[in-house]
């Protein structure tokens, strides 16, 4: 088994294509509307756009609701239905960290029209310019004690895309990380493969941003990019 994870992480490094950005200027932008109507801010990084917010949207592209639930079983056994929750089922915390939502997602057309959510590599590219995987999440991480708990290591915001310590709906069906951990999706971009890393994860106590594989009934955070 380890050697075939070896041999197929070696081929999604080789067979990978990134994006490239010729700048890394950091800019706000327009902003954006979902299906909703909810607003969300938007940053400009070179020649893509960001938004700065998680996503709350409540529908498809298409018009389908999504389906809220607070159950662990119900994520687990309808994982190939678009559904979503909020951190300890408080929905109170909407506007502040957003929707937690199931895998399907990414795949269904959740974010708005024109925008999609980031790929692997595209993520990559984003911590690229901002010290990598090593130093990057701090660029990313919301700076203070507002959002995250102490002592939020390295966090610097230069991307001004704010990201905040929301926690996440993990897939043993348990909320965790409400101010010391949040996770985003990541479309893959190569193999389907059990260790393909499908999220992005920052934390409190380190200026990381690290990939780790999730199960699709997991609910974590979104974030969407321009096409």
């Amino acid at each position: 088994m380890r050697i075939s994870l070896i041999i197929t992480l070696a081929v999604v490094l080789v067979s990978c294509k990134k994006e490239k950005l010729n700048s890394y200027t950091v800019s706000e932008g327009p902003g954006v509307y979902d299906i909703d109507s909810n607003f969300y801010k938007t940053v400009k990084i070179g020649e893509t756009e960001w938004m700065a917010e998680n996503l709350r949207v409540s529908r498809l592209n298409n018009g389908e609701k999504i389906k809220y639930s607070t159950s662990a079983a119900e994520f687990k056994e309808n994982e190939e239905k678009p559904m979503f929750t909020y951190y300890n089922n408080d929905s109170t915390l909407n506007i502040t960290y957003g929707k937690l939502y199931n895998l399907k997602n990414v795949y269904s057309g959740v974010c708005p029209t024109g925008w999609h959510v980031p790929k692997e590599d595209e993520w990559l590219v984003l911590l690229e310019g901002f010290g990598e995987e090593k130093k990057g999440g701090g660029a990313l991480k919301e700076v203070g004690l507002t959002y995250w708990n102490a002592p939020n290591t390295g966090a610097t915001n230069e991307t001004k895309l704010a990201f905040r310590g929301g926690g996440y709906f993990n897939q043993d069906g348990e909320f965790e990380g409400m101010g010391t951990k949040a996770a985003w999706w990541a479309e893959k971009t190569t193999f389907t493969y059990e260790f393909t890393p499908g999220a992005f994860f920052l934390e409190n106590k380190n200026s990381l941003a690290y990939s780790h594989y999730q199960r699709g009934y997991a609910a974590l955070s979104i974030r969407c990019k321009k096409d």
